[in-house]
């Protein structure tokens, strides 16, 4: 298991489990929600980042 595969299933295990989402969107803004979580315990500074157009992704629409 890679260093990116781990941090997901800590993510997974301890952030988002058991969790029901109703549509994509639902789980994307659980995913980042619990990204910013382990961030924050873990210390470490959390970025978005927009793989299509390499810019950092500010969008009120996508912020918990």
């Amino acid at each position: 298991m890679n260093l990116v595969e781990g941090e997901w299933h800590q993510i997974e295990a301890r952030y988002i489990r058991g969790q029901m989402f109703e549509d994509p969107y639902e789980l994307a803004k659980g995913v980042i929600g619990a990204v910013r979580n382990r961030g924050e315990t873990t210390g470490h500074t959390v970025h978005r980042f927009n793989f299509n157009t390499a810019r950092t992704i500010r969008s009120p629409l996508l912020t918990i």
